[in-house]
């Protein structure tokens, strides 16, 4: 996340497409710090779904609806 700060200061949001271990995924969001870093949007995928991916969590602050 600090590479996407410094490269991308004007960055909104980050969206995330992961496909890991739970341990994984959970130290992923400790490591997350909302005061510091854009939104981080995941997304929950099911081959079911048409598209295969939807929205599943926003961590940290919505910025776009002030």
């Amino acid at each position: 996340l600090a590479r996407i700060r410094e490269r991308v200061p004007r960055c909104t949001r980050i969206h995330v497409f992961a496909a890991v271990p739970m341990p994984c995924a959970v130290a992923a969001g400790q490591a997350i710090n909302p005061r510091m870093n854009a939104p981080v949007q995941l997304y929950q995928f099911d081959q079911r779904e048409h598209p295969p991916y939807r929205p599943a969590l926003l961590l940290g602050p919505d910025r776009a609806s002030g």
